[in-house]
């Protein structure tokens, strides 16, 4: 094992500084065009709301927090116009989450984003060295679970 090797962060560290760097990225640029009332907490909700309306357990399930904290971001994401909130219909005790067009419009912002954060990542490391490490951290995600 080289002097260099030995030198290297450990691995959480150097894919946390990483996620940062890219998340501060994607948070400014979001903020650039409009979208700086949301933090990272909604916008995890909001990537559920992508494929249809769902009730607050079901967001609270798919995002591993608590109903009261899904709770309360939804009514954060309702009073910046990102999501609209009503009685289920087909259970009236129930409340259901839809995204609205704004909520839409971020998503579809934040995926351009994502994709030029990918065209940069790209630029620095080159097409071949980026594709091993897609393909690394894909098999470490897979690992785990």
């Amino acid at each position: 094992m080289s002097n260099q090797a030995l030198e290297l962060p450990p691995l959480l560290s150097l894919l946390s500084r990483a996620t940062e760097q890219e998340r501060r990225l994607l948070v400014s640029e979001l903020a650039a065009r409009g979208f700086d009332d949301i933090g990272l907490a909604g916008a995890r909700l909001l990537a559920r709301l992508a494929h249809g309306p769902a009730s607050i357990q079901a967001l609270a399930a798919a995002s591993g927090t608590t109903k009261q904290f899904a709770a309360r971001e939804v009514k954060k994401l309702a009073r910046a116009g990102y999501v609209s909130v009503a009685a289920s219909e087909s259970d009236g005790r129930a409340t259901s989450v839809t995204l609205s067009p704004r909520g839409s419009r971020l998503l579809a912002e934040s995926r351009k984003l994502k994709l030029a954060l990918t065209a940069r990542a790209r630029r620095l490391l080159g097409a071949r060295d980026l594709a091993t490490l897609e393909r690394l951290l894909v098999a470490l995600t897979r690992a785990a679970d």
